[in-house]
């Protein structure tokens, strides 16, 4: 990263003389070549960074664009006074580089750590706060801070990841800077740790597990429209930072999510907590002992996103599996269509599309209304009704999947869908089983079925599938049974009028119906 600074700052100084680079006894053997090329653009003012600042302060003031350079807390923490009072008060063009971010001079011990220069430069008003994660964003964000003219602070890290540039993407301040999709999880990293959170996205995708990397490289200000998108678009957010959890990048991200009101499934963030780094060792070694390498990211994730059992530490990919087939499904490519075919009969899953259709809520309707023995309690069926009922209790819910069945004839004759999943047991329930009307296709809705139960034990693959029919619809019971499905347990309910819900009452003596519970196992399914 230092390398790619420099290089910037040779083009900025060849174009532009008020360019300057202070540094405090640094730079030796790196900056060598600068002062001999430009030797009235370059100061060394010694081991005395406030006289840095102070000097740098005063050249901003004549017009002098002004790079200073230091090892991570020197020119921060030690020089913080003059930052505020004389830099980011008085709006100059000063911008501040650091190299060493987080634990990359961590053999010279706790003086040497830069971990809570993130969290102390984020309280100043009036400044950009850069922390590159590769060499590309070093170099244009460089360029960057010369163009935008406020105080900035530049924390370069000593890692060597070397990313190439991102496509149809260039720096910008206040953008992100994505370098892998996916939708499980959002990584997000500040610094040079983003070398540690690539090779965790690498070893999660090998568990099935597809993160999307961001480069959070612009600290201050922060990219929301990112944000907002990772808490819509993927299973939350897990920010990873080589500095204090206290103040710093993560509580930026934190604090984005509460003041906009934007709801991710899961937030965690990695970092210190909140204590001093007081052991001494290499930066790979620090990052292990602190959890904040790959392999602690990994460990942090599953558990995060309940892909670990809390009881037995094993890894459960079921409700991984199960929610990603679902949101494909809900999407619907219908190039993909052959897989739900049985006999002719074909299942197509009901998407966001379907909600646009009038025909099709019409539809469901009416198969709602012809079918009210069916439920439990007794609805008002309504065209308003209905289009909330499946907005709201099938596509908004993300472990329930709805398809409609269609016959060899290419009439819509019904649905069928699964449901509430058990995530420890690996288990599902098969439910809104409607036949709408009668195919022409002699047992249609068998074959709808037989379908079914095989897309569900090829993509999601429970250890068992229930379902739940009513104790006097023994119609519905014997095709259940001739499909494969067993009896497991009976369930008393009882009408609570005028709440619309149902009660499980303890008593025989209030019972007024049973649910009558069925289950066939996954492997005994007859795909014939």
């Amino acid at each position: 990263m230092r390398e790619a600074f420099i290089k910037s700052l040779f083009s900025l100084a060849e174009k532009d003389p008020n360019v300057m680079l202070i540094t405090a006894d640094l730079g030796y053997g790196v900056f060598e070549e600068f002062e001999k090329k430009y030797p009235n653009q370059y100061l060394n003012v010694g081991v005395a960074e406030h006289s840095m600042m102070g000097v740098a302060s005063g050249l901003a003031l004549e017009g002098r664009i002004i790079f200073t350079y230091s090892i991570g807390n020197f020119p921060t923490l030690r020089c913080l006074e003059h930052i505020r009072n004389d830099a980011c008060y008085h709006e100059l063009n000063i911008n501040i580089v650091t190299s060493g971010g987080g634990f990359s001079y961590g053999g010279l011990g706790m003086s040497h750590h830069a971990t809570e220069d993130l969290s102390i430069m984020r309280a100043l008003p009036g400044i950009n706060i850069i922390a590159p994660g590769t060499a590309w964003e070093a170099g244009e964000a460089t360029i960057a801070l010369y163009k935008d003219k406020k105080v900035g602070y530049l924390r370069i890290d000593k890692s060597k990841l070397d990313q190439p540039k991102i496509s149809n993407n260039d720096f910008k301040i206040g953008r992100a800077n994505i370098f892998r999709e996916g939708r499980d999880i959002t990584l997000i990293a500040a610094g040079g740790i983003l070398d540690e959170t690539i090779k965790a996205s690498t070893e999660l995708a090998k568990l099935g597990v597809e993160s999307r990397v961001i480069s959070l490289c612009s600290v201050k200000p922060l990219d929301i429209d990112m944000v907002r998108k990772a808490c819509n678009e993927t299973g939350g957010i897990i920010t990873i930072e080589e500095n204090n959890l206290v103040g710093g990048m993560g509580s930026a991200i934190s604090e984005t999510v509460l003041d906009n009101n934007f709801q991710p499934k899961v937030f965690k963030r990695i970092g210190l907590q909140d204590e001093y780094s007081s052991i001494v060792g290499s930066q790979n070694y620090l990052r292990s002992l602190y959890k904040i390498d790959s392999i602690s990211i990994i460990d942090k994730v599953k558990r995060a996103i309940n892909l670990i059992d809390s009881e037995t530490g094993t890894l459960n990919l079921f409700k991984k599996n199960a929610l990603e087939v679902i949101n494909i499904e809900k999407r619907y490519d219908k190039q993909r269509i052959k897989k739900y075919v049985k006999e002719g009969v074909v299942l197509s899953p009901i998407t966001e599309n379907d909600l646009e259709n009038d025909k099709k809520i019409i539809l469901l309707k009416e198969w709602r209304e012809n079918n009210l023995d069916a439920f439990p309690i007794s609805p008002k069926i309504t065209q308003d009704g209905t289009f909330r009922w499946l907005k709201n209790l099938v596509l908004d819910r993300e472990d329930r999947l709805m398809f409609f069945v269609k016959d060899i004839f290419g009439e819509t004759i019904g649905h069928v869908g699964i449901s509430s999943f058990d995530y420890q047991n690996k288990t599902c329930e098969v439910d809104n089983i409607v036949r709408g009307k009668i195919s022409r296709q002699k047992n249609a809705m068998n074959y709808a079925m037989q379908a079914l139960l095989c897309w569900i034990d090829e993509k999601i693959s429970p250890e068992f599938i229930y379902l739940r029919v009513f104790n006097d619809n023994t119609k519905a019971i014997n095709f259940y049974d001739k499909l494969g499905f067993q009896l497991d347990a009976l369930h008393r309910i009882k009408k609570v009028e005028n709440i619309n819900k149902l009660k499980y009452p303890s008593s025989e003596k209030e019972v007024e119906r049973f649910f009558v519970s069925m289950r066939i196992k996954c492997n005994e399914i007859n795909k014939g």
